[in-house]
Formats: structure tokens, sequence, C-alpha cells
């Protein structure tokens, strides 16, 4: 709804900008996997390998920041950028390698390492941020999707909206076998 976000290649820009499998070698020690979707393949019957986070591409994010206006200035900075998560372990050695990853195509992310607290009246209610990094404990029960991605969701601080989604998230809770 706002600016640069209201551009969806600034916002496929950032997400080709993260090296997932560098994250997890750097903030999280090798210790774990890289999140490539929405849901591990461990939750056989959520999973779709189809619906995956975009490969790392610094140069493919850099040419949609460039199409979308946003240009490297004499600094070499496109646009200037909050991060905002809790200063506990591994939160803030993830934000700090994104920050790095992020800069590396232009975009000067500020980070914001709050405590519990400060973080939700931030985010959730103030919703003052540009990105914000928070955990994805919600498992794949079609209500907890309503709560973190509905329009309407009670966790939902990312503005998003969708009619086709929030029907696709109603019919599912209706929903009591797999194979339907």
């Amino acid at each position: 709804k706002r600016k640069p976000w209201d551009d969806v290649r600034v916002r496929q820009a950032v997400n080709m900008a993260i090296n997932r499998p560098e994250l997890v070698d750097k903030a999280l020690l090798g210790y774990g996997a890289p999140a490539l979707g929405l849901y591990t393949p461990a939750v056989t019957w959520a999973y779709n390998p189809k619906t995956q986070a975009p490969a790392f591409d610094a140069a493919g994010a850099e040419k949609l920041l460039d199409q979308a206006g946003r240009k490297r200035g004499a600094d070499g900075i496109r646009l200037k950028l909050s991060l905002v998560t809790a200063n506990v372990s591994p939160f803030k050695e993830i934000a700090q390698v994104v920050q790095e990853q992020l800069r590396s195509v232009g975009l000067e992310t500020t980070l914001a390492l709050l405590t519990g607290a400060d973080y939700t009246k931030r985010v959730s209610e103030e919703r003052a941020f540009d990105l914000a990094l928070t955990n994805g404990s919600w498992g794949p029960d079609p209500d907890n999707l309503n709560v973190r991605f509905g329009s309407k969701g009670a966790n939902q601080f990312m503005a998003y909206a969708s009619a086709e989604f929030d029907a696709a998230i109603a019919e599912g809770g209706r929903l009591t076998k797999l194979d339907e």
C-alpha cells in the first residue's frame, strides 16, 4: 500500500537478494536448512514443491530495482529501509546477515533490535517498519493461515488483502479430509 512496497518488482528484488543457504551458514552456523517455501517438506500433506521462494539472484534483483526506478545513488544506495526483529538469537544474527545481503544490491537497512513488547507494538500496532523478521510456527491448519495471512487476520501485519485467498482459506477450513 505504500512506497516502495506498492511495486511488486521491489518486493521480488528483496526476495531475490536473500541468499538463504548463506543465511543458514553464517547466522545459524550451518545448523538447519534454508526455508524455500511456506512449509517444510517434513509436513508432507501441506508442502507444495511448486511454491518456492525465488532463487538467490543478486544481478536479477539489481535489474528489477533498476526497472522499478530505484537506481543507485552516488553513494551506491538505492533505498533506505528499516528491518525490525527481536533482540534475541537467532533473530538478530539472521537480521545482520540479511542486512549485509541487501546492502550488496544497494538497499541500506537500519536494524531495530527490540524487546518482545516493543516489537509487537511497532509491528502489529503501529506498523512502523519496512521489513520485519518473525517466526513461522503457525502450522499448516487453514485457521492458522487465516490468522497470519488472511485480510483480517489478527497477526497479519503486512497489509496484505486478497478476497480470493480469504475464500480459499475459508474453504480449506471447511474441509475435513486431506484428499479434498
